[in-house]
């Protein structure tokens, strides 16, 4: 962790670490770039053994940004949507997806994406 934390500082992310949400919501990150979150659990019991041997994860932790700079909120439903729609050099949405790098919300997004 120390070699992580070195490294995240010597990249500037120690003085930008609050920048990782919007509001006063909690921190996803530490100024030592160690993520804030509890380790995760199972939906399915299945697949605790498989939960249990792992030892570290790998997480991207964003910067929140909504398209107008002077709005502080997380995008909606619609604006992910449109944005996504719109996306016609990286398909950021589609291939995370297709990589299955998922979020709780994208089966909606992929169902409003139909209504469009």
């Amino acid at each position: 962790m120390k070699n992580w934390s070195d490294q995240f500082k010597s990249d500037g992310g120690g003085q930008v670490y609050k920048e990782y949400r919007i509001g006063k919501e909690k921190l996803s990150i530490t100024k030592n770039g160690l993520l804030q979150i509890k380790w995760p659990s199972v939906v399915d019991q299945r697949k605790q053994k498989e939960i249990d041997k792992l030892d570290f994860l790998i997480a991207c932790s964003t910067k929140p940004k909504h398209k107008d700079n002077n709005i502080k909120k997380y995008p909606t439903l619609n604006e992910i949507c449109k944005s996504i729609k719109t996306d016609k050099e990286r398909f950021y949405f589609i291939n995370n997806y297709m990589k299955n790098i998922c979020t709780f919300q994208d089966m909606k997004i992929i169902n409003n994406l139909e209504t469009l």
